[in-house]
Protein backbone atom coordinates (compact mmCIF):
# COMPACT_ATOMS: atom_id res chain seq x y z
CA UNK A 1 0.00 0.00 0.00
CA UNK A 2 1.17 3.55 -0.43
CA UNK A 3 1.76 5.65 2.59
CA UNK A 4 -0.62 8.74 3.43
CA UNK A 5 -1.31 10.94 1.26
CA UNK A 6 -0.09 9.36 -1.64
CA UNK A 7 -2.88 6.07 -1.08
CA UNK A 8 -5.59 9.28 -0.02
CA UNK A 9 -4.61 10.64 -3.75
CA UNK A 10 -4.20 7.27 -5.38
CA UNK A 11 -7.82 6.26 -3.96
CA UNK A 12 -9.32 10.47 -4.50
CA UNK A 13 -8.22 9.95 -8.66
CA UNK A 14 -9.71 6.81 -9.23
CA UNK A 15 -12.84 7.55 -7.84
CA UNK A 16 -12.92 11.31 -9.34
CA UNK A 17 -12.01 9.46 -12.99
CA UNK A 18 -14.57 6.65 -12.27
CA UNK A 19 -17.10 9.39 -11.65
CA UNK A 20 -15.81 11.15 -15.34
CA UNK A 21 -16.58 7.85 -17.12
CA UNK A 22 -12.36 6.53 -17.22
CA UNK A 23 -12.07 3.14 -15.65
CA UNK A 24 -9.16 1.09 -14.91
CA UNK A 25 -7.33 -1.04 -17.71
CA UNK A 26 -3.62 -1.73 -16.41
CA UNK A 27 -0.48 -0.66 -15.00
CA UNK A 28 3.03 -0.54 -16.62
CA UNK A 29 5.77 -1.51 -13.69
CA UNK A 30 8.57 -1.08 -16.23
CA UNK A 31 8.40 -4.95 -17.21
CA UNK A 32 5.03 -6.20 -17.17
CA UNK A 33 1.48 -4.31 -17.54
CA UNK A 34 -0.86 -6.56 -15.58
CA UNK A 35 -4.52 -5.47 -15.90
CA UNK A 36 -6.08 -4.00 -13.15
CA UNK A 37 -10.23 -3.44 -12.80
CA UNK A 38 -9.94 -1.93 -8.85
CA UNK A 39 -8.42 0.84 -7.22
CA UNK A 40 -6.82 -1.95 -4.67
CA UNK A 41 -5.07 -3.90 -7.17
CA UNK A 42 -3.90 -0.96 -9.21
CA UNK A 43 -2.11 0.22 -5.84
CA UNK A 44 -0.60 -2.58 -5.12
CA UNK A 45 1.30 -2.62 -8.79
CA UNK A 46 2.40 1.43 -8.02
CA UNK A 47 3.29 0.46 -4.44
CA UNK A 48 5.89 -2.28 -5.48
CA UNK A 49 8.08 0.04 -7.99
CA UNK A 50 9.95 3.35 -7.70
CA UNK A 51 7.12 4.10 -10.97
CA UNK A 52 4.71 3.07 -13.01
CA UNK A 53 1.93 4.33 -15.47
CA UNK A 54 -1.66 3.50 -14.79
CA UNK A 55 -3.77 3.26 -17.89
CA UNK A 56 -7.67 3.72 -17.78
CA UNK A 57 -10.34 3.44 -20.64
CA UNK A 58 -13.44 5.08 -21.46
CA UNK A 59 -15.97 2.87 -22.83
CA UNK A 60 -16.81 5.96 -25.58
CA UNK A 61 -13.72 5.43 -27.19
CA UNK A 62 -12.77 2.07 -26.39
CA UNK A 63 -9.21 1.76 -28.84
CA UNK A 64 -8.13 5.12 -26.62
CA UNK A 65 -5.56 4.96 -23.77
CA UNK A 66 -5.45 7.35 -20.92
CA UNK A 67 -2.33 7.48 -18.87
CA UNK A 68 -1.30 8.74 -15.38
CA UNK A 69 2.66 8.61 -14.87
CA UNK A 70 3.38 7.85 -11.12
CA UNK A 71 6.55 7.93 -8.77
CA UNK A 72 5.38 6.63 -5.33
CA UNK A 73 7.91 8.11 -2.71
CA UNK A 74 7.30 11.80 -3.61
CA UNK A 75 4.22 12.50 -1.14
CA UNK A 76 1.54 15.30 -2.75
CA UNK A 77 3.89 15.08 -5.84
CA UNK A 78 2.57 11.25 -6.74
CA UNK A 79 1.44 12.27 -10.26
CA UNK A 80 4.54 12.89 -12.14
CA UNK A 81 2.86 13.49 -15.62
CA UNK A 82 -0.16 12.57 -17.63
CA UNK A 83 -1.37 12.36 -21.15
CA UNK A 84 -2.99 15.82 -22.66
CA UNK A 85 -4.97 14.95 -26.10
CA UNK A 86 -5.84 17.84 -27.73
CA UNK A 87 -9.53 19.42 -26.79
CA UNK A 88 -10.69 17.91 -30.16
CA UNK A 89 -9.48 14.33 -29.53
CA UNK A 90 -10.80 14.56 -26.66
CA UNK A 91 -14.29 14.79 -25.99
CA UNK A 92 -14.98 12.51 -22.82
CA UNK A 93 -12.77 15.20 -20.81
CA UNK A 94 -9.65 13.40 -19.81
CA UNK A 95 -7.54 16.84 -19.47
CA UNK A 96 -10.16 18.80 -17.77
CA UNK A 97 -11.20 15.85 -15.43
CA UNK A 98 -7.36 15.52 -14.65
CA UNK A 99 -6.57 19.25 -14.39
CA UNK A 100 -9.43 19.44 -12.00
CA UNK A 101 -8.06 16.34 -9.99
CA UNK A 102 -4.76 18.65 -9.79
CA UNK A 103 -6.37 21.51 -8.29
CA UNK A 104 -8.35 19.27 -5.49
CA UNK A 105 -4.63 18.40 -4.48
CA UNK A 106 -2.98 22.01 -4.75
CA UNK A 107 -6.00 23.04 -2.13
CA UNK A 108 -5.49 20.01 -0.16
CA UNK A 109 -2.30 19.15 -0.04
Amino acid sequence: MLRDPEHLIFRALCIHLSDHGFALESVFDGGAEPATSTPAEAEAVVASVDEATVWFKHSATPGRRYGIFLTPGEGADLICDYTCPPAEKDPQGWTQALDEFMDWIDANF
